[in-house]
């Protein structure tokens, strides 16, 4: 899973579990479910215990913003929605409810939320490249070829690069098989480069058997 990914997962874990610490304080804090607000006052009151439980859970939840500015928005939605469920369970069970309401709607929400885009992610970094990825990877190859070697210079050969990126795609494709795996040697988010010394081995050879023909 590429590093976007990873960032999504972080975001959401953290929103379920943040959400939910804070409707298990406000859960027994609360006697009307319609009458919570997250920043509530009643939260705050005496126990230290339920101080540090929500100041946790407030933590978790700006962390996601570290994974990106959307995914600290969504880590919200999801807290708010974790916060209701775990929030509106206590209440209903006279405020008897506890721990386990907290744990058994994390791994809730962890199968419905989390596991189908981690499940995602893991597919669209291991599936086998398309002829659309091809064309994508020569198309910015090129261009990046074409800087390269060309230095700008409009009497470049644009097929020459294109040539260049051609040869430099089998090559990685018969390394690293994977579309996540390629990207990741390949890409800083949609720019094109090379990122690694395999990569950068592969495309000076592509260099020097089409412009110098060794």
């Amino acid at each position: 899973m590429d590093v976007a990914f990873q960032n999504w997962v972080i975001a959401l874990s953290l929103g379920i579990v943040g959400g939910s610490l804070i409707g298990l304080v406000m859960g027994h804090k609360l006697k009307e479910p319609t009458a919570r607000a997250i920043f509530s006052p009643m939260v705050f009151q005496s126990g230290s215990t339920n101080k540090v439980l929500v100041t946790i859970g407030f933590l978790l939840i700006a962390f996601a913003f570290f994974a990106g500015i959307l995914q600290g928005i969504v880590a919200i939605v999801i807290a708010y929605v974790a916060d209701t469920i775990v929030g509106t369970r206590v209440t209903n069970n006279n405020h008897k409810a506890g721990y386990s309401t907290v744990i058994k709607t994390i791994l809730l929400l962890g199968l419905v939320i989390v596991l189908p885009v981690s499940l995602w992610g893991y597919h669209a970094y291991n599936r086998t490249p398309n002829d659309t990825d091809k064309a994508s990877f020569v198309y910015d190859c090129s261009d990046y070829a074409a800087n390269q070697v060309f230095k700008g210079d409009s009497k470049g050969d644009t097929s020459e690069a294109k040539k260049i990126c051609s040869r430099l795609w089998l090559d990685v494709l018969g390394k690293y098989k994977t579309i996540g795996e390629i990207n990741s040697h390949t890409r800083d988010g949609n720019k094109f480069g090379l990122y690694s010394d395999e990569v950068t081995k592969m495309y000076n050879t592509c260099v020097h058997e089409v412009i110098y023909n060794t």
